[in-house]
């Protein structure tokens, strides 16, 4: 049966920024602060635009970590009420025998689906609205890439390089996000993905050469390729993005 309760929720999203207090709660809907208003012209666009994207772009993640560690393990990609009938897929046993693999997925997996709910929450709480969800094409080549792999090692070295360039695209928009996005709540939901999918190509990469011995070094955005420690990237993210809002808040008064 499928049992969220094996995932901790504090591995997966974890942001603080010195002494600056928690900026955004993100393991619940609850969490979310109220909008005081719609914001206006390319800043609000951008951020629908953001938000649509990142949606689209977590949910394309759900299939691959379904099949890494099978549908008991994680539910079947669809088991929410996800808006749009987005594609679903049938359930599968796990192809993964790696553990690192296996503890990303898992972890992913939860991530993903919780920074959906919140994602979602943004777009109704500040745009009246919420996404119609799908795979883009980037995401299903992914999907398909896994389903062909063989389960073992030829499964797990496919999954750590494709999720690797997946996490890097989400990482590459979000620091678009902290550059031109308003509401302070997306501003740390976005320094999260950068920190947490950081950590996880990082973690990847080592994964990739010392059990298989495979070089596998796409550059990661935000220059993070020789950070042992990508919190920094996080921290240091979240804090410029934050005094980015505060400036915008004192010149609009």
């Amino acid at each position: 049966m499928f049992n969220r309760n094996l995932l901790s929720a504090t591995q997966r999203l974890r942001f603080t920024v010195g002494q600056i207090a928690a900026v955004g709660a993100l393991s619940s809907v609850a969490s979310f602060s109220h909008a005081t208003a719609i914001i206006p012209g390319p800043a609000g666009e951008f951020e629908k635009n953001y938000l649509e994207f990142i949606l689209d772009h977590h949910y394309s993640g759900l299939r691959p970590t379904e099949l890494a560690v099978g549908t008991d393990t994680v539910g079947p990609t669809e088991s929410d009420p996800y808006p749009g009938n987005p594609p679903s897929y049938p359930s599968t046993p796990a192809k993964s025998t790696d553990p690192v693999v296996s503890d990303i997925a898992v972890t992913s997996n939860a991530a993903q689906r919780e920074e959906i709910v919140i994602g979602q929450g943004f777009l109704d709480q500040w745009y009246g609205y919420t996404a119609a969800l799908d795979v883009p094409p980037s995401g299903q080549v992914l999907i398909d890439s896994l389903e062909a792999a063989e389960a073992g090692a030829p499964f797990d070295i496919e999954f750590l390089m494709g999720f690797s360039l997946h996490h890097i695209s989400a990482i590459s928009r979000s620091l678009e996000c902290l550059d031109h996005a308003v509401h302070s709540d997306l501003l740390s939901y976005c320094a999260n993905i950068v920190e947490a999918q950081t950590e996880g190509v990082l973690k990847m990469r080592d994964q990739l050469q010392s059990e298989y011995g495979v070089d596998f070094n796409p550059p990661i955005p935000g220059g993070a390729n020789e950070v042992p420690v990508p919190a920094t990237l996080g921290l240091l993210a979240g804090a410029l993005a934050l005094l980015r809002f505060s400036r915008r808040r004192v010149t609009t008064r």
